[in-house]
Order: C-alpha cells, then sequence, then structure tokens
C-alpha cells in the first residue's frame, strides 16, 4: 500500500534497528523496485474491468519456478536487498518472494484514477490495516459485503483506497468506483475484459497489451515511433532451457508499419554493432528478429536460459558500480 503512513512506518522501525538515513532510504528504494518487480498476473480471477484499455501481467511464482529463479534468490540475499526484504516483512507482514503470488496492473484510461492495482497472495491483514488506519481521514464503507478502506496520502495530496477483496487477492486503486467496478466484475455483475487474455501462451512468465494508444485518455507517447502505433502486445516465456520475448505493434497505416519496421531494423543493427566487444550482449543481438506483415510489425527473440541471466549479471554489476544499463537509445529524428 502506497499511504504516507506506511512509508514512516517503515522509516520508524529502520531507526528503532540503527540504520542510517540514507541506507534506509536505500532498503526503502530496493523493497519498492522489489514490489514493482512481483508484478503482475491475474492467472485464477480475472479483475480486469470490460472498459480496460492496458493491462500488465507478471506471474512471480512462475518466474522464481524457471531458471530465473536461482538468480532471483541469489540476488536477494545480497545484503541490501536483504535488508530491505526484512524490514518489508517486519513493517508489512510480507514475505515478497513466497507471499506474493500474482499481481494484476490495468487502466481503463492512463490516469491514475483509472488504474487498478490486483495482488493475489498472502496478507496480513491486521498489520496491514494498522498500518493505514492511523493515517488522516481514514475511514471505511462496505461494498457486496466487502470493506472499502481509505485514507488521506499527504506526499501526492489524494485519497486511496484499498480492499480485500478476497482472502487472497487485494485491491489498490485511486476512486472508490473503480474497486467497485472490479468488485462486480469478480462477482459476475459485470463482464471481464477479454482483451489481454489472448496475449500470454501456457510458458508465459509475463504478458502486456495496450489498445487504442492514440485515443487512450492521458497517454502521451514521447517516442515519434509510438506516435505512428495504435496496439501493443508482448509476452515472455520460459520453455525448455530458452527465454523468449516477443512483441507486436499495430500501426496506423501501412506505411506506419513500414516506417516502424525501419526503426527496429536500424536498433537491430545497432545492437549488433554494440555488441561486438561482448559475446553474451552479441549472442542476444544475434536472436533478434524483426518481420512485418501488413499493419502489424514483430520482434522476437529467444535466447539460452545461461545467457539470458549472463546478461542480467552483468546489468547489475554495472548498476552495483554506478555504470548506465546496455541500452540503446531511439536514434535522433525516429
Amino acid at each position: 500500500m502506497r499511504a504516507t503512513a506506511a512509508y514512516k512506518a517503515v522509516e520508524a522501525s529502520q531507526l528503532q534497528h540503527g540504520f542510517p538515513r540514507e541506507a534506509r532510504m536505500r532498503r526503502v528504494s530496493i523493497g519498492i523496485l522489489l514490489i514493482l518487480a512481483a508484478a503482475l498476473h491475474a492467472g485464477e480471477v480475472r479483475p480486469v474491468t470490460e472498459n480496460a484499455k492496458w493491462v500488465i501481467h507478471v506471474d512471480c511464482q512462475k518466474i522464481l519456478g524457471s531458471e530465473l529463479g536461482p538468480f532471483i534468490r541469489q540476488v536477494a540475499q545480497k545484503p541490501e536487498p536483504a535488508a530491505g526484504l526484512a524490514q518489508i516483512e517486519v513493517v508489512f507482514g510480507i514475505k515478497l518472494l513466497s507471499d506474493i503470488h500474482q499481481i494484476t496492473i490495468f487502466g481503463e484510461e492512463a490516469s491514475e484514477e483509472k488504474t487498478v492495482l490486483a495482488v493475489q497472495g498472502h496478507f496480513d491483514l491486521k498489520k496491514l490495516t494498522a498500518l493505514i488506519e492511523k493515517s488522516p481521514q481514514y475511514t471505511t464503507s462496505n461494498y457486496s459485503g466487502r470493506v472499502i478502506h481509505t485514507w488521506h496520502d499527504g506526499e501526492k495530496n489524494k485519497n486511496p483506497y484499498a480492499c480485500l477483496a478476497a482472502e487472497n487477492l487485494l485491491l489498490v486503486g485511486n476512486t472508490e468506483a473503480m474497486i467497485c467496478r472490479v468488485l462486480d466484475t469478480l462477482d459476475g455483475k459485470a463482464p471481464a475484459a477479454v482483451f489481454g487474455a489472448d496475449v500470454a501462451t501456457a510458458d508465459s512468465l509475463a504478458y502486456f497489451a495496450v489498445r487504442d494508444l492514440q485515443s487512450l485518455q492521458g497517454a502521451d507517447p514521447k517516442a515519434a515511433i509510438l506516435q505512428k502505433v495504435t496496439e501493443l502486445r508482448a509476452h515472455a516465456d520460459a520453455k525448455e532451457h530458452q527465454f523468449g520475448v516477443s512483441v507486436e505493434a499495430k500501426a496506423v497505416n501501412e506505411a506506419a508499419a513500414k516506417n516502424v519496421k525501419s526503426v527496429l531494423d536500424g536498433l537491430r543493427a545497432m545492437a549488433a554493432l554494440n555488441a561486438q566487444e561482448n559475446e553474451t550482449l552479441a549472442a542476444i543481438a544475434d536472436k533478434v528478429s524483426v518481420q512485418g506483415d501488413g499493419l502489424v510489425v514483430r520482434v522476437s527473440l529467444s535466447v539460452a536460459a545461461d545467457t539470458a541471466t549472463a546478461w542480467l549479471d552483468a546489468q547489475l554489476k554495472q548498476a552495483g558500480n554506478g555504470a548506465k544499463p546496455n541500452v540503446l537509445a531511439t536514434p535522433a529524428g525516429q
């Protein structure tokens, strides 16, 4: 939960254990990043409302059960991540690597008010409630047999809403109306979105989909390439010691599709050029495929699991040394 009181509780707990302020902030940041990285997949339930325009999913436990699992656990055992995880467990009563199973983030528009976070897992409701009920303007309401909690977040000057929709499903949003619409969807009183559900495969660890990008209220794609795209779909899979990523973009017209493919071909060539002195990156760049079919442009990649984990390990080491990650920028004018 994002309440100001929750963050203060984290800091108070860290003060109690004698952590310096800078170290405390790093640990909170790591914890937030781990929560975000843990996101996003609904799976057994479909809390996504019919009018959703975008949806992101990651199956946390499937990722931990894949060949990425040992790598993630190894990283989590390092001093700073381990301290962050421990503090989150003390304050929130949540063991991120085991208690968070799946999360869904979706929106009916690009604004925060129309966005809902749905987390599936095990929760200490008493501890979570105790954190937010001390916040200003804390109150509750009832809808469809559930309690909806709300409080004032002074930093954002907003009133978030949270509801335990089921024993293992926590909803967080910025309007009560959106929380109620999700509850109606879960109860079968309103249809769930079909959109996005067909993106994933049986082996998918994560998937993402957005529709009507050009008319999505609140969206402001800065990259020129996205200004030519109306739909995006992507999924990441793990199967037989291979990791694969597939991204599909539907352009506004065929001329735009050709332009998008040209840009992606250029980026692929740049990646191959930059990878000449890096064997791991070269092995990944060599596997990238860019294909065009009418309005649709597809980018796909499939690499051995050990190649993928070697690349991730290198990125973490670069980040730890203060170096910039090995990511290409979009060419000027594209």
